[in-house]
């Protein structure tokens, strides 16, 4: 078990997060208030030191007419909807992804964006 380990509020919603264990070797970060996270599963992710250093990164954000950078490697956005036509924002840098069936309180296009684009003061632990 990793012990220790401090982690910064949701880049979302700024509220707290915190590390569980998704199977044998497998770990996640998630916010209970917005259900943005973050998977060791991810094929960007190498272990799970990789994972707290992925999440905790904070890019700078620039300001944009649509969508914002990613808040975790300040990588460009793209919105398009899957194959089952589900809006869904992704870093074309790090993969990170949000889509409308994840985020509990968007249910629109619109509504996507701004989530993606709305930025809270993170606590770093400091």
């Amino acid at each position: 078990m990793m012990k220790n380990i401090k982690l910064k509020s949701c880049p979302f919603c700024g509220r707290k997060v915190k590390l569980d264990n998704e199977g044998e070797s497998a770990w996640m970060i998630s916010c209970k208030k917005c259900g943005a996270f973050v998977s060791s599963l991810n094929p960007y992710i190498n272990n799970n030191e990789e994972l707290i250093r992925y999440w905790n990164n904070r890019a700078k954000i620039k300001k944009e007419k649509k969508l914002k950078t990613c808040p975790f490697c300040g990588g460009k956005a793209k919105l398009y909807k899957d194959y089952d036509s589900v809006w869904t924002i992704e870093c074309q840098k790090c993969g990170f992804w949000v889509d409308v069936l994840i985020i509990q309180y968007v249910d629109k296009k619109k509504d996507l964006i701004k989530y993606w684009n709305t930025r809270k003061e993170v606590n770093d632990g400091k």
